[in-house]
């Protein structure tokens, strides 16, 4: 360890007094004065959705297709731009021979920038941004007349969860000419029907077996979940077409489709007038062109996946831009032939669990679809039955219910994969937990001992109050994210599981010291973690327990029982698409420079960005340029000092070797824990051995890898090393005081 500055001096800006979720201590944090907009620029997608060369085309054709055609016809064209960004689409209307453009951007810094990339392209004059939202807009006082050609991109994977049906409402009815054409014109939605045990066990938690333990409890039984679209890269799913039951698929992330082909189930209409869109909509499809609706072969549906398509312009003449998965399991596809599925992070496609599901079906049978929509988010339910008739009202998408067993509210999605995984739960109750009570037990003999469980949204706590049931061991469970208290104390209740929770680490303080004066025996107090951190994001996050165990150490005999040290392993990638989210754009996109916006990006990123960010890995291709190699390892056996002492720094150095260097744009690192037996085990790695110049193969459930996007600096100096050796340097700077690791990468 080496001394490192005083930790209130190393950057400027505004002391902050909040909490740390990897230390679970109140810290005085020193945060930049404009770190709220500089976050939000540098974590936008603008610049993954200025990468999508498939987006930019359409929407520069269409732009083109529609002013030729109104000033063909000898009339003026007046453009609004709503939400311009970098202003890339009103630069498009300008050169297309528009009369006015006026832009409105209601994010201030992105407003400033776009009026700079403006000015860059020699626009000023031709383009006006107004630093508003549009629908304060005024007609007269912000714009001169009302325009007859809207351009806007205002879409997420949901199609309408930014708002976009009441921006256009609002335009048709203030800011548009009745026959104002529109950019894109419409959107059309379409649905297909999945069996795939490995989607729902992202939403349901399945049943425990163990005696002592009722899991799920019965209100998780009856909650219908997060109403919250469960967005993913379909494309990475494995489409199964056989009849092979899909009951153990959870490291292949299977689906199977259950319709013959997609069904357009729905079409939004944006342009005038405004009754052409509706806020609150329902309705049941029992048939798709005059057939009914069957299962193409019997299964059971758990989930529907949707996607949507943008028609361009009115005359359907420009290719549409879909959301497709690329890989063309989903069945034929019914919509525009002519579109081109394409790989997009910005928008991808929505997974939903209808309230009925699972929901068994034989080949053959007719089936109905209920949807609603609101202003922002979509519904869906399937029933099985022939005689619709029968069936209750289609339930209003402001009408369903909502999470009310709490832990969809406290849980993550990929969190109730990893409970439900087959070989996380053998891992926790048949190897972890087993090895833990041995260890109790030969201190139980000669001291009174207490157990304290640091997780979050952990069951072990279940499992140890089971397999100490005959002892008198009390077991604390430490769980700082607030909404958990709710849930874990319904379940413990639901179980008859005597385990005191706690928030805060004062509270367990007290509690232990209670324990240790009622004591009869030298008292002792074990600590152990299932490291799992809802809100730290990174899979070695999860250290809060060994700050934990330094604050009880201070006061009382402990000892840490698992885990024993932690270790970070990276490995070199060169991944396919993900380099681009990061990725500066350039001065050609779509003949127009935009560095500026590079400029601005950047430096809010130098000033907000953790160098290591999560990603669900298994949804992004890419290969290994470099064997996995250990970049950071920590002993957690000897407690940390108090975290209002520490000012210390472990600093690790690693040389990767790399086998393509200019091919590599990204370092994919994980968490491996070593336990009680003395093995390691990882966390958001590799599934398998990783292979030099292979696609990994990484795990699909629990806590997402960390990323590191190599600077195009550096990215450039590893092309210029092609074909003589080059190795990537990699250090580690761990600081005590906040418990994070922070990354520096350098050519050698």
């Amino acid at each position: 360890m080496s001394s490192s500055p005083d930790v209130l001096s190393r950057s400027t800006g505004t002391f902050v007094n909040q909490f740390n979720p990897r230390t679970g201590a109140n810290q005085w944090m020193v945060v930049n004065d404009n770190y709220d907009y500089q976050q939000e620029i540098a974590q936008s997608a603008y610049a993954d959705m200025l990468h999508d060369y498939d987006r930019n085309r359409r929407y520069h054709e269409a732009i083109r297709h529609v002013i030729s055609r109104l000033k063909s016809a000898g009339r003026e064209v007046h453009v609004l731009d709503i939400g311009t960004g970098t202003g890339l689409l009103s630069m498009m209307a300008v050169q297309a021979g528009a009369d006015s453009v006026l832009a409105c951007e209601a994010f201030e810094p992105m407003a400033k920038c776009a009026e700079n990339i403006i000015k860059a392209n020699g626009m000023s004059d031709q383009i006006k941004v107004i630093h508003k939202r549009s629908t304060e807009l005024v007609i007269g006082e912000d714009m001169p007349r009302k325009a007859n050609v809207l351009v806007a991109e205002l879409f997420d994977t949901e199609l309408i969860g930014e708002g976009a049906l009441e921006v256009y409402q609002h335009a048709a009815d203030h800011l548009l000419t009745p026959d104002a054409i529109l950019i894109p014109s419409k959107a059309r939605m379409y649905i297909q029907v999945l069996e795939s045990p490995f989607l729902w066990s992202h939403h349901s938690i399945e049943p425990i077996f163990e005696s002592g333990i009722t899991i799920p409890t019965e209100k998780m039984l009856t909650c219908h979940g997060s109403p919250a679209v469960f967005d993913l890269q379909a494309s990475l799913l494995k489409f199964v077409e056989g009849d092979d039951p899909l009951t153990k698929d959870n490291d292949r992330g299977a689906a199977r489709c259950l319709l013959e082909n997609p069904l357009m189930f729905h079409e939004f209409n944006f342009a005038p007038p405004s009754s052409n869109i509706s806020l609150d909509f329902t309705k049941r499809l029992t048939e798709i062109n005059g057939e009914s609706i069957k299962a193409i072969r019997s299964g059971t549906a758990h989930a529907v996946l949707v996607w949507w398509e943008l028609q361009m312009e009115p005359s359907n003449q420009i290719p549409s831009i879909t959301m497709a998965p690329e890989n063309g399991g989903i069945g034929g596809s019914p919509g525009d032939l002519r579109a081109i599925p394409s790989w997009r992070e910005h928008w991808m496609q929505a997974v939903y669990f209808p309230r009925n599901c699972p929901l068994p079906l034989t080949a053959g049978q007719p089936f109905c679809i209920d949807f609603a929509h609101d202003d922002y988010s979509m519904h869906f339910d399937l029933h099985s039955t022939a005689n619709y008739y029968t069936l209750p009202p289609v339930l209003g998408r402001k009408s369903a219910s909502y999470c009310n067993c709490l832990a969809h509210a406290s849980w993550a999605r990929s969190r109730f994969a990893q409970l439900n995984h087959p070989q996380f739960r053998k891992l926790q109750d048949h190897e972890f937990v087993p090895r833990i009570i041995e260890e109790i037990s030969s201190l139980s003999n000669s001291s009174s001992i207490a157990l304290v469980v640091v997780s979050e949204a952990s069951l072990l706590p279940l499992y140890l109050h089971r397999a100490l049931s005959s002892k008198n061991v009390p077991i604390f469970h430490l769980d700082c994210f607030v909404l958990a208290k709710r849930l874990m104390e319904s379940i413990y209740q639901e179980c008859n599981a005597d385990i005191k929770f706690k928030t805060t680490i004062d509270d367990l303080m007290k509690s232990l010291e209670l324990f240790v004066s009622n004591a009869t025996k030298p008292a002792e107090i074990c600590i152990l973690s299932e490291p799992y951190c809802n809100e730290a994001f990174l899979p070695w996050n999860a250290i809060q327990f060994w700050y934990v165990y330094g604050q009880i150490a201070t006061k009382y005999p402990c000892r840490l029982i698992s885990p024993t040290a932690l270790r970070i392993q990276a490995v070199a990638m060169d991944f396919d698409h993900l380099w681009k989210i990061r990725a500066p754009v350039g001065d050609n996109v779509e003949g127009f420079d935009l560095k500026i916006f590079d400029e601005m990006i950047l430096s809010a990123a130098q000033t907000t960005d953790a160098t290591v960010e999560p990603h669900p890995l298994w949804q992004y291709t890419g290969k290994a340029r470099s064997n996995p190699m250990c970049a950071f390892e920590l002993s957690l056996t000897v407690p940390p000092a108090s975290p209002e002492k520490m000012n210390e720094h472990k600093i690790c150095n690693l040389t990767i070797s790399l086998s393509n260097p200019s091919t590599v744009n990204a370092v994919a690192m994980w968490a491996e824990w070593r336990t009680l037996d003395g093995s390691w085990h990882p966390v958001g790695g590799p599934l398998r051995p990783v292979e030099i110049d292979q696609e990994v193969d990484w795990c699909k459930v629990g806590p997402q890898t960390g990323v590191s996007f190599l600077r195009c600096a550096l990215k450039n100096e590893l092309k210029k090393r092609e074909g003589s050796m080059c190795k990537l340097n990699v250090e580690c700077d761990f600081d005590f005081y906040e418990g994070e690791p922070i990354f520096r990468f350098s050519v050698i």
